[in-house]
């Protein structure tokens, strides 16, 4: 089982979304422990190939969490989540 770190911006985000979003997110987030690359999640390409992207909807909006693996620390850290919506242009500016 991988262990979940979250950075204090995807904890933040989390928050915002408020409880029900938040109960959404800690079931993905026990999913991704038990296996990190499920169906639902793709690898980016480019200059972000090394983030990890899984796909759900929460209340008729499509969400992405970003994040990455480490599988020789058996980890993944949570880097954003947020709305489809500029998700990806968003995470882009995050890594310049």
């Amino acid at each position: 089982m991988y262990q979940i770190f979250l950075t204090k911006n995807a904890a933040k985000e989390i928050k915002k979304q408020g409880k029900q979003f938040k109960k959404k997110a800690s079931e993905i987030l026990q999913n991704l422990a038990l296996d990190p690359t499920p169906p639902l999640a793709e690898r980016l390409t480019g200059e972000l190939d090394f983030i990890y992207s899984y796909h759900f909807s929460f209340a008729g909006t499509s969400f992405r969490l970003a994040y990455t693996i480490d599988k020789k620390n058996i980890s993944i850290t949570v880097i954003t989540v947020g709305p489809r919506e500029n998700f990806y242009k968003i995470l882009r500016q995050k890594f310049k």
